[in-house]
């Protein structure tokens, strides 16, 4: 689904699946435990920032599990392209880099870039950065399931995932801690991989100094995969926004409980490509396990009692991700190719009950 919008989707010649027809096909998928996804693109011709936004609340309260976004790519021999068609909409075109698309062949450098639209005559190039700020929320702290628990007490109680997420994001916006510095540099580097031609683009890169850029990752990446990979090693800072939106904007969901869920997610899944953080110990007032056994149920009086648990990276798990960076690299870019590369077991620390003093 590209979008959810009946005016857009007429325009590129789509049809999506009547919602029913969808749902019929998310709960067959459920039953065989398989993720669902949904992949949206932006800005395409009569999509409006409220529309695109309209059509991630659709997908999150449906519970697909994963809701992607890319920019559009304005491919060639493609009606997108056409003049007429560029002409109508009003649509603005940038370069950037291929991600990781680029070498030293010959003597020479070599890069590959692309075409993408960045504006309509519906969405301004100001929704669309803010709309790409919006889909690394959703892709950090929705997709990747590192804050799951946390997600399945918010639907357990009937509160809005979609809401959470839009008010994570105004909260990003001008908090002081590391998770809103890091927020702002991603809504940076997404307008600063944009370049008005590719001759710009292609000179700026051809120098040497600059060319290191795309060497060491600050530059030429896929956004959204190095980005997570920054989320997971300052997962605390970023937990601490998530809880603090929902204490701040859910009345009557449980303190204690939710301060739990805080520590269990952080421990589970915070710097888990350090190797050397293997078994963190912690104990927790509600019995979290059989919560999520039990199917993750809203009354959690019931699990009212103290747990201890430990988090463990496994020798299998040290060894499959050893040898991924061994062969890809340490760096924030590197480990965001790790992420997309390795099943999301290997992605957070095996929990289980100890007893330990």
């Amino acid at each position: 689904m590209q979008s959810f919008n009946e005016d857009t989707l007429k325009e590129i010649k789509r049809k999506n699946l009547s919602f029913g027809e969808y749902r019929t096909i998310l709960k067959d998928i459920m039953s065989r435990e398989t993720p669902s996804r949904c992949e949206m693109i932006i800005p395409l011709p009569e999509e409006t920032r409220d529309s695109y936004l309209l059509g991630v609340k659709i997908g999150i309260e449906a519970n697909m599990d994963i809701i992607d976004t890319y920019t559009c790519m304005m491919l060639k021999n493609t009606e997108l392209r056409d003049a007429f068609y560029v002409k109508r909409f009003e649509m603005e075109t940038k370069h950037r880099i291929v991600p990781r698309d680029f070498g030293r062949y010959l003597g020479k450098y070599v890069i590959e870039t692309e075409d993408v639209c960045v504006s309509t005559s519906t969405m301004t190039l100001e929704d669309y950065i803010h709309l790409r700020g919006f889909s690394f929320v959703v892709s950090s702290f929705y997709n990747q399931k590192y804050l799951h628990e946390i997600v399945r007490y918010l639907q357990a109680n009937k509160l809005s995932i979609y809401d959470w997420l839009t008010k994570v994001q105004e909260r990003l916006t001008d908090d002081k801690s590391k998770a809103g510095k890091i927020y702002r540099n991603f809504v940076e580097d997404a307008e600063k991989e944009l370049w008005d031609s590719e001759d710009e683009l292609l000179s700026y890169f051809s120098n040497y100094r600059n060319f290191q850029k795309l060497i060491n990752g600050k530059a030429g990446t896929n956004l959204i995969q190095k980005y997570n990979a920054i989320f997971l090693s300052k997962m605390e800072s970023f937990v601490k926004v998530a809880v603090d939106v929902v204490l701040d904007n859910f009345p009557g969901v449980d303190y204690e409980f939710i301060d739990n869920l805080r520590r269990f997610c952080i421990a589970k899944g915070c710097e888990v490509t350090d190797l050397s953080k293997d078994d963190i110990r912690d104990e927790f007032s509600y019995d979290i396990l059989t919560w999520m056994v039990d199917g993750f149920e809203p009354a959690i009086r019931s699990y009212k009692r103290k747990t201890k648990l430990r988090f463990i990276i496994t020798e299998k798990h040290k060894r499959i991700l050893s040898d991924l960076m061994s062969f890809y690299g340490v760096s924030d870019d590197s480990k965001g190719k790790i992420l997309v590369r390795v099943s999301p077991e290997y992605l957070v620390r095996k929990v289980v009950n100890a007893n330990f003093d």
